[in-house]
């Protein structure tokens, strides 16, 4: 994916080859690919992961694709491998930059909390049900407020919904969806805007009067 990333979009910046890359190879993208070519099909799963919906959950879809391609590259090698690959992940990663969609939604918010907060967001991952059928829930938190939750099969998927619904709050998630992501996010109700009060610092306050208003403090100390 690198190699085909780099050949192909030689004009993108190496930040944004890492984060189409991230975007084409995830637990969403790889399940994706594998029920678009039917690999759920030939899955031997116990009767318990047949009950439980197996064949179509995400995780399990992913790991079985990158089982197959493990398997192909030792069978017949990187040519054979390659071969297969590039008319899979082509037309995604071009209807991906089409629609401008280059950041994974974790590294999104990430990069976003980090530019207008000065922080990192914090997951708070919760889990429900037995072992062989479990759903995790996600929360998301940005200077200790809750910003967005997300649902899914898997840790990795939960947290990828929670930080889309936070992105939604900063007004960036047009680049950071996947076009084709039916995952379950959402923003908290009470906390709809993506403003903060102003004695945390929020952008929300013009410069020029926390400016003056530092000024007085620092006058009357």
């Amino acid at each position: 994916m690198t190699d085909l990333i780099f050949t192909s979009y030689p004009e993108l910046a190496e930040g944004e080859m890492a984060r189409l890359r991230a975007s084409a190879v995830n637990t969403q993208a790889l399940a994706q690919i594998a029920e678009a070519v039917g690999l759920g099909e030939h899955i031997r799963l116990g009767k318990g992961e047949e009950g439980s919906g197996g064949r179509g959950k995400p995780s399990l879809l992913a790991d079985t694709f990158e089982a197959v391609v493990g398997a192909l590259y030792i069978d017949k090698g990187i040519e054979a491998t390659t071969a297969v690959l590039v008319p899979l992940f082509e037309e995604r990663m071009r209807a991906t930059l089409a629609a401008g969609h280059r950041y994974d939604a974790k590294t999104a918010l990430q990069e976003t909390v980090v530019r207008e907060r000065g922080g990192f967001p914090e997951y708070r991952v919760t889990s429900t049900g037995p072992d062989h059928d479990k759903s995790f829930g996600a929360e998301v938190y940005v200077d200790g407020d809750l910003y967005g939750s997300g649902e899914g099969k898997s840790k990795k998927e939960a947290e990828h919904h929670a930080a889309r619904a936070a992105l939604t709050r900063f007004g960036t998630d047009d680049n950071a969806t996947d076009p084709a992501d039916r995952g379950s996010a959402s923003v908290p109700a009470d906390r709809g805007s993506a403003s903060v009060p102003a004695d945390r610092g929020s952008a929300s306050v013009p410069l020029e009067e926390r400016d003056k208003e530092r000024g007085s403090d620092a006058r009357a100390s």
